[in-house]
C-alpha cells in the first residue's frame, strides 16, 4: 500500500457521530464508549494480514536472538565438548532453525495474525467518528432508521482530546503487517466497502478508560463533557420522549438542537433550531 496514514488535528474539521435514541446516555453521563474492534458491525475490521517471514537475514538475526536460550537448554554434556565442536553444533542449529521458520513462513504468519488481532482487542479500544454530515446511509445504518440522532463535537475545546484523529485509509487491500518493513496501522485501513462512511478514529488503551457492568458485558467509556458537544440533529424519525430528554438536556448546557424535516433540496434533510 502506497498511502499514508492522514493524521489530522481534529480543531480544524467538523466531526459527527450518528447514535441509537438509547445513546442519550452519552450527554446525560457525559461519558463516551471507546470498543475493542472484535464489537464492530466488520467482522474484518482491524484484521490485520501478516507477511510470512522469508527473508534469511532477518531469519538469522531473529533465530541469533534465541540462541543463548536453546544453548542453555542443552544437555550437560554439550558444555563439555571442546569449543570447536560446539561452534558446529551451534551453527547447525542456527541453520536449521533458519530452515524451519522458512518452511513453516505461512503457518508461523497465521498465527501471528490470531494473536495479533487477540492482542488489540486485549488492550485497545475505538472512538468511531465521521466527517460525513447529513448522509442518508448513515441516519439508516447507525441512527436506527432515524430513530436516533447526530452529534456534532466542538472540537475547538480544549478538554476535546481524547487521542490522536486517524483518518481512515479505504483500500482493496487489508491492514498489512510485514516483518521485514513494519506496520502500516491496524487501526486507520478499511475496506472501500465502507467509504461512504468517511470516517475518523482515536484509539485509546482500555486501561486508560472508565470500566462498566452493563447488562453482562464490560463497557469503555472516557470523559465528554457537555461543552464538547456542539451540536444535536434529532432524527426524523424519533420518538418524543427522546426529544423531550434531549431538550432538557440541551437547553441550560449550552447545546444547540435542531429538528429534522424532510428537504426539498438535494440533500437528504433540512435541520431547524429548536
Amino acid at each position: 500500500m502506497t498511502e499514508t496514514s492522514k493524521l489530522k488535528d481534529c480543531r480544524t474539521i467538523r466531526l459527527f457521530k450518528y447514535v441509537r435514541p438509547e445513546r442519550v446516555d452519552i450527554l446525560e453521563n457525559q461519558q463516551i464508549r471507546f470498543t475493542p474492534p472484535k464489537e464492530f458491525n466488520d467482522a474484518l475490521d482491524t484484521r490485520v494480514r501478516v507477511v510470512p517471514l522469508t527473508n534469511r537475514a532477518i531469519l538469522k538475526s531473529r533465530a541469533k536472538a534465541h540462541e543463548a536460550a536453546v544453548i542453555r537448554s542443552l544437555p550437560p554434556e554439550f558444555h563439555m565438548k571442546s569449543r570447536a565442536e560446539r561452534r558446529k553444533i551451534e551453527r547447525e542449529l542456527l541453520k536449521g532453525s533458519i530452515k524451519h521458520m522458512q518452511k513453516n513462513a505461512d503457518a508461523i504468519a497465521n498465527n501471528i495474525e490470531k494473536n495479533v488481532y487477540s492482542r488489540i482487542n486485549e488492550l485497545f479500544g475505538v472512538l468511531c467518528l465521521t466527517g460525513s454530515f447529513n448522509n442518508r446511509l448513515m441516519w439508516g445504518n447507525y441512527a436506527d432508521g432515524d430513530r436516533g440522532f447526530m452529534i456534532e463535537f466542538d472540537a475547538k475545546q480544549p478538554r476535546f482530546g481524547p487521542g490522536v484523529l486517524h483518518q481512515i485509509i479505504y483500500s482493496e487491500e487489508p491492514p498489512t503487517y510485514d516483518p521485514a518493513i513494519g506496520s502500516d496501522g491496524w487501526w486507520k485501513v478499511k475496506s472501500k466497502d465502507w467509504e461512504y462512511e468517511c470516517e475518523y478514529r482515536v484509539v485509546a488503551q482500555l486501561r486508560d478508560c472508565e470500566q462498566k457492568i452493563v447488562d453482562g458485558q464490560t463497557i469503555y467509556l472516557r470523559q465528554l463533557p457537555h461543552n464538547c458537544v456542539k451540536s444535536i440533529y434529532m432524527g426524523l424519525a424519533m420518538e418524543g420522549g427522546i426529544k423531550k430528554r434531549l431538550m432538557e438536556i440541551c437547553k441550560p448546557s449550552g447545546i444547540k438542537l435542531f429538528e429534522t424535516v424532510i428537504s426539498s433540496r438535494r440533500t437528504p434533510y433540512e435541520f431547524h433550531e429548536v
